[in-house]
């Protein structure tokens, strides 16, 4: 026999190679599932949380758009919140009435308050009574008012504008206005 035939010849060395078993593998995953499951409920409230932040959020940069607006143009703007159609909408005096005002498209004049969420517009303290709409006028001041933004389960989001000369803000919880 040549001296390379011992070379073609498959080496039968038993090398046990690390491994995980399957139970190992069972029990990491259930230890995963239970991890999740325990953290899922409270995902579920910070989903309904930011979804009122946001309304909040929209709310207030429509308010800002408002008074931008009534400065510039010389003409009183209403923020009207319409919860028969569950939107906020930017109007525009004409005349002795108001219209929605136009913008590059519909969103840049209003906002659709989601499903889930009631809006509703309070008195700031020393400010007159609440409607469903705040104005905004050509001087920069603006109806002070408290809006607030409420789940169906009662968790809440308020803006709120204190003073005519103040804009309008999100409040940190339990922040008054």
């Amino acid at each position: 026999m040549p001296p390379f035939a011992t070379l073609t010849r498959p080496c039968r060395r038993s090398r046990r190679r690390p491994a995980f078993t399957l139970i190992e593998l069972i029990v990491v995953l259930f230890i995963i599932a239970v991890a999740v499951a325990t953290v899922a409920p409270s995902l579920r409230g910070s989903t309904r949380t930011q979804r009122l932040r946001d309304s909040a959020d929209q709310f207030v940069t429509l308010t800002r758009l408002a008074r931008l607006r009534a400065m510039t143009t010389a003409t009183p703007h209403r923020v009207v919140i319409d919860m028969t159609n569950r939107r906020c909408v930017l109007a525009v005096q004409e005349g002795q009435q108001f219209a929605q005002a136009r913008g590059d498209g519909a969103s840049d004049t209003e906002f659709p308050i989601p499903d889930g969420v009631n809006c509703q517009v309070t008195q700031a303290p020393g400010a007159p009574a609440a409607h469903d709409f705040l104005d905004f006028f050509p001087t920069g001041r603006s109806q002070p008012a408290v809006v607030r933004f409420t789940a169906d389960d009662g968790e809440y989001v308020e803006a709120a504008c204190a003073t005519p000369t103040e804009s309008f803000r999100v409040l940190k919880p339990g922040e008054a206005p």
